[in-house]
């Protein structure tokens, strides 16, 4: 499909070279049951504007910006750390199949919930063909994704993560659905699920594709229960983001 996608020899040989902010945790419990296993037809991101690779050199990227509406003790995490992986749990993806439908997450401890819901692809030529980023930006340069699109095949360029259990840290890799495209994303952060809840705080962050991936972490005194990501996009007919690698720590 796209002659210069790398295999998943390349990120092999990446992966060698990872710092310890990127060691391997163990899996987690199967994810929940709620999808239709329909096959994506499509490929991930879309072109956008024409790209003659599928991964750019290793760059400088600006960090992400803040801001606290209610004086909130919080810590935003840029770059995978070790502090952030020992701190944190992973919720495991890979017991959906590729372009199967999913509502919610979870494990033993937690369950995440959209309302929308998301589809599952492989990094790959009928999956997400892209390269996602390199360390310590992201924790893999080949992860698989959960992409905004719900059992509809409505395609949306927000999720809103509902949490069963109140969290202090929280965070996921984010990337839009275009390439060679800058994009804003905003993350908000809401003590409850009410959608007539204040914000605590938000943070936005700059991304794109290929190679812009971004990791977008917080660590809050105040627990949270809602987290809504919202793209700016000004591209419509290049709706929607992909999100990987989220993980989670409970208020005590």
């Amino acid at each position: 499909m796209k002659a210069f996608y790398r295999t998943t020899l390349l990120a092999a040989l990446f992966a060698a070279t990872l710092s310890s902010c990127e060691k391997k945790v163990a899996d987690l419990e199967k994810l929940s049951d709620k999808k239709t296993g329909i096959i994506s037809e499509k490929v991930f991101p879309l072109e956008g504007n024409e790209m003659s690779t599928s991964i750019l050199p290793r760059r400088d990227l600006p960090a992400s910006r803040l801001t606290n509406y209610y004086d909130v003790k919080v810590k935003v995490i840029d770059s995978v750390c070790e502090e952030y992986v020992k701190g944190t749990t992973k919720l495991d993806l890979s017991k959906l199949k590729d372009g199967e439908f999913a509502y919610d997450i979870k494990d033993k401890k937690i369950t995440v919930s959209s309302t929308t819901g998301f589809k599952k692809l492989n990094n790959g030529p009928k999956g997400w063909w892209t390269h996602w980023n390199y360390s310590p930006y992201t924790a893999s340069e080949y992860p698989n994704v959960l992409f905004s699109e719900g059992e509809d095949g409505y395609v949306s360029n927000f999720l809103v993560l509902n949490f069963s259990k109140k969290v202090t840290t929280f965070g996921f890799e984010v990337a839009p659905n275009a390439t060679g495209i800058n994009l804003n994303v905003s993350v908000g952060y809401q003590e409850e699920e009410s959608s007539v809840e204040n914000e605590l705080f938000s943070v936005n962050q700059t991304i794109s594709s290929p190679s812009g991936a971004r990791l977008i972490a917080v660590k809050s005194e105040t627990p949270f229960k809602k987290v809504t990501i919202y793209l700016e996009n000004y591209k419509p007919e290049l709706q929607g983001l992909a999100i990987s690698n989220i993980r989670y720590a409970l208020a005590k």
